[in-house]
C-alpha cells in the first residue's frame, strides 16, 4: 500500500492501481489496500469500479466496521448519500467500531446534504468521546462556518490549537493564511498569533476519502 500510495502521489494512477490490485491479492481482506484501490479508481475517472471494490469488500466481511464505512465513503463520492447514511449506520454497531471516526464521516455526509445542525451534533458527538480528533474539528469548524457561525467556528479552533499543542501549526495555518514575511518575527509562534492576529476569512478544509486516516 506504501508503493501504491508513493505512485499516485506521483501521479502514476495506471501503476498504483496494479500496485493496489497486488497488495488485494496477497491479503485479500486488506482494508489498506482496499482503501487504496478505491482512490485510485475514482481518482482515474471510475467511480463505478471503485464503488464495486468496496462493495466487494463489506461482502466478504460483513461484520466489519472497517468494511462498512468503506462503503459509506465510497458510495457518497458516488452521490448515493441516503445508502452511504445507512452504511455508515451499519459501522456504528459492527465489530470494532471507530465510534468517533463514523460519527465524523456522517457528519461530512449531513454537512454536503447542508443539513448543518445535525452535522455539528455528529462533529461534537465526535469530540466528546475522541477530543482533540482532527477531522471532526476541521468537518466542525467547516460547518459553523457553512452555518454562518463565524465566531463560534474561529473560537472552536482557538480553542482546539491550545488544548492539543501538537496541531498548533495546522491551526495556525488554517486561521490565518498570513506571509510569514509579512508579520512580524515574534509573532510567528502559532500560539501567541492565535491571540494577537486580526480574524480572517477561513479557507474550506476538503471533506472526503482521507478522513478516515
Amino acid at each position: 500500500c506504501l508503493k501504491s500510495g508513493a505512485l499516485r502521489q506521483w501521479g502514476r494512477i495506471e501503476e498504483a492501481e496494479a500496485a493496489a490490485r497486488e497488495a488485494l491479492a496477497v491479503a485479500p481482506l486488506s482494508f489498506d489496500a482496499a482503501d487504496m484501490l478505491i482512490a485510485v479508481l475514482f481518482e482515474a475517472g471510475r467511480p463505478e469500479e471503485a464503488l464495486r471494490a468496496a462493495e466487494d469488500m463489506s461482502v466478504r466481511q460483513p461484520n466489519s466496521s472497517q468494511a462498512h464505512v468503506l462503503l459509506g465513503r465510497a458510495l457518497s463520492l458516488h452521490g448515493r448519500l441516503t445508502e452511504a447514511a445507512a452504511a455508515f449506520q451499519t459501522a456504528l454497531t459492527a465489530e470494532k467500531a471507530d465510534v468517533p471516526t463514523v460519527l465524523g464521516h456522517l457528519g461530512n455526509l449531513h454537512h454536503d446534504l447542508c443539513r448543518y445542525d445535525t452535522a455539528e451534533g455528529f462533529y461534537r458527538r465526535a469530540l466528546t468521546l475522541k477530543p482533540g480528533l482532527k477531522p471532526a474539528i476541521y468537518g466542525l469548524v467547516n460547518t459553523l462556518k457553512a452555518a454562518g457561525k463565524h465566531a463560534e467556528a474561529k473560537a472552536t479552533f482557538r480553542e482546539a490549537a491550545q488544548s492539543v499543542p501538537r496541531y498548533a501549526d495546522q491551526f495556525f495555518d488554517f486561521l490565518y493564511p498570513i506571509r510569514a514575511a509579512s508579520v512580524p518575527t515574534d509573532a510567528l509562534d502559532p500560539k501567541k498569533a492565535i491571540l494577537v492576529f486580526p480574524p480572517v476569512e477561513m479557507p474550506a478544509i476538503p471533506l472526503g476519502i482521507t478522513l478516515l486516516k
